[in-house]
């Protein structure tokens, strides 16, 4: 696979930039969290609703795996480290986990952003590889 050019760089940064604000900082509260379609997902979801309810999966974990999966996608092909992907799957991994926990999980996913994060890592993995903002013509 080729090495992505800078204008492909720019637009996956600013898909992962979308991603980012979409998923957990619709409103921002600073450091301290934000709302987004992850944490309302989570906090509105029945987990015996939805397309997969009989494998007890709820459509928060739907939501946060495809989301984070499209993260990775990115990550992949702007040709970011195996360490970012991994760290990436990490923060995911996370963000998953915390929404499960009974009674507080929508209150945790709401201050665990890990699609803040992952974008995070994407994005500073491109700016330390190359020249950032690109200076396009």
């Amino acid at each position: 696979m080729a090495e992505p050019t800078l204008p492909e760089l720019e637009r996956i940064w600013l898909r992962a930039e979308r991603v980012k604000k979409l998923s957990d900082k619709i409103i921002s509260f600073g450091p301290f969290g934000g709302i987004g379609l992850d944490s309302l997902i989570s906090a509105l979801n029945n987990p015996l609703a939805g397309p997969l309810a009989a494998l007890g999966i709820g459509a928060d974990e739907i939501y946060t795996w495809g989301a984070g999966l499209y993260l990775i996608y990115l990550a992949a092909k702007a040709h970011c480290s195996a360490g970012t992907i991994i760290k990436m799957f990490f923060y995911i991994l996370v963000d998953s986990l915390v929404s499960a926990v009974p009674a507080i999980g929508s209150a945790l996913d709401f201050l665990w952003q890990g699609h803040v994060y992952a974008a995070r890592a994407l994005q500073k993995d491109i700016e330390r590889r190359y020249p950032w903002p690109p200076k396009t013509v």
